[in-house]
């Protein structure tokens, strides 16, 4: 019997290790890490499940994941030879010549490299002058290697008026997709959140800023819906994709995640640990077939199945949630089909 799981993305934290210190940062990257982070051979054998339940895409995150350069080349190269594709999110420092050449041998197939504005605003976030031009270099270099490269972009208080630029810099490096999500106050994030989040007014202000660069040839990936302006929620569910953190733990959703030092998921949302299971042993038991098996976040449905706070309208309550979601997980209903 051949098992297929849903989950079509697996992400791999592989490491919370970074020397940038950008101020949403989810997993307070650039700090010291605690935890003792995976090896070679749990992450591997975790791809390998993976791959054989049907698995296409692997992005490697982190941290800065070529802070574990050899684990990431050899990881990159074990996901390539199962047949999976490959993608690796960078703020850009790492990627000097030599690395960018070793991960193209290796098969890398795409980075999502961090662009969050002016050279301003970008080095006002990363807490790192100089790391705008840096960003900029690993474009070219990266582009020279034939890899993919698409800016990663999260609209903020301090940042989102610069989209348009952002856009232009893309089109002028011939950069085709840009990645937005929202901002979800999880790690330094919630320590910067007043800060950091939109208000309703900016919110429909970047609306019109995005708005304005639709349709002038850049693609623009959000996974889901950025956000419903008419006040209905969005269904959101995880269930396209699976995350590995660094230490073991088994999240559905990059955004449960806490406001802890150490970066912890969310109690509540691990689905497993692969310091005691097998990737293909917890997807079994989190997806159990033929039945259906919906899996929108509790947050989302609480909200859906509720009227708007006292003092609050349906916009602001919508709000409350999109706070706490990056909008990463595409809609769909899922589960693991058994065939013979």
């Amino acid at each position: 019997m051949t098992i297929v799981s849903p989950v079509k993305r697996l992400v791999l934290e592989i490491t919370r290790k970074c020397r940038f210190h950008c101020l949403h940062c989810s997993v307070r990257g650039g700090e010291e890490v605690f935890e003792k982070e995976l090896d070679f051979d749990i992450f591997a054998a975790a791809i390998d499940d993976f791959a054989s339940l049907g698995g296409v895409e692997v992005a490697f995150t982190g941290g800065e994941p070529l802070e574990r350069r050899q684990l990431l080349l050899s990881l990159i190269g074990r996901a390539k030879s199962c047949g999976l594709r490959t993608i690796a999110y960078s703020v850009g420092y790492s990627l000097t010549e030599l690395n960018v050449n070793e991960l193209a041998k290796a098969g890398l197939d795409e980075v999502y490299l961090s662009l969050e504005g002016s050279r301003e605003t970008h080095e006002r976030i990363t807490g790192i002058p100089g790391s705008y031009a840096l960003a900029l270099r690993a474009t070219s270099r990266l582009k020279t290697h034939g890899i993919k490269v698409s800016f990663h972009f999260t609209p903020m208080s301090i940042n989102y008026k610069d989209f348009g630029h952002v856009c232009n810099v893309a089109r002028l490096n011939r950069v085709m997709c840009i990645k937005v999500l929202n901002f979800v106050p999880h790690g330094r994030g919630f320590d910067n959140s007043s800060l950091l989040a939109l208000s309703s007014d900016q919110r429909r202000e970047f609306h019109r800023i995005f708005q304005r660069e639709t349709g002038l040839g850049i693609d623009f990936d959000f996974g889901g819906r950025l956000f419903d302006f008419d006040g209905i929620p969005s269904s959101c569910q995880a269930s396209q994709k699976i995350v590995l953190t660094n230490h073991g733990p088994v999240i559905p959703c990059s955004s449960q995640r806490s406001s802890q030092i150490d970066g912890r998921p969310e109690p509540d949302f691990v689905i497993g640990d692969l310091r005691t299971s097998r990737l293909s042993e917890i997807l079994r038991k989190r997806f159990q077939g033929p039945s259906e098996v919906s899996n929108s976040c509790p947050d989302l449905i609480h909200l859906e199945n509720r009227t708007p706070s006292m003092n609050k309208t349906r916009l602001e309550d919508q709000e409350d949630l999109m706070c706490r979601c990056n909008g990463s997980d595409r809609p769909s209903s899922n589960s693991i089909e058994a065939h013979t």
